[in-house]
């Protein structure tokens, strides 16, 4: 369903980092559909090829649960793009399957940084936000099945 936007508007939406791979992929995917190439999107942004790819990806591919956290803010854009492209490439993969298991294991890292004291960075990863490392162990269990205690 194309929104109300202008080429120029969904040109600065692409190119607004303050706005989820989402919502960027879908502006993306909309200039597309208008007969826009992907190359003519890098050149009016100057934003890389790979990104605005990745970005249309996550778009097209996330649901449920993924597409909300990514919406929010709640994934990292890496992440997002690791369970996108595993979607794209086995559309059999039980997508919320895979955000339980990651939002366990981003609790079970949030917890266990709570018994530590800050270090001379400081806090790398907000509290809550899932990482491409937890989507990844995710994507493998759920590959093998295999249940950590």
């Amino acid at each position: 369903m194309p929104t109300p936007y202008n080429t120029s508007q969904l040109l600065e939406i692409v190119n607004n980092a303050e706005l989820s791979w989402l919502e960027r992929g879908k502006a993306v995917e909309e200039l597309c559909q208008g007969g826009m190439s992907l190359e003519t999107i890098v050149d009016l942004t100057g934003i890389s090829k790979v990104a605005v790819s990745h970005q249309r990806i996550c778009f097209l591919n996330l649901r449920g649960t993924a597409k909300e956290m990514c919406r929010s803010h709640k994934m990292h854009a890496d992440a997002s793009y690791t369970l996108a492209q595993a979607v794209r490439k086995d559309a059999s993969l039980n997508q919320e399957s895979v955000m339980r298991r990651a939002i366990a294991l981003s609790e079970d890292r949030d917890s266990k940084r709570l018994k530590q004291g800050k270090g001379i960075k400081g806090r790398q990863t907000l509290e809550g936000q899932i990482t491409n490392e937890d989507v990844k162990t995710a994507l493998l269990d759920e590959k093998y099945k295999y249940k950590r205690s």
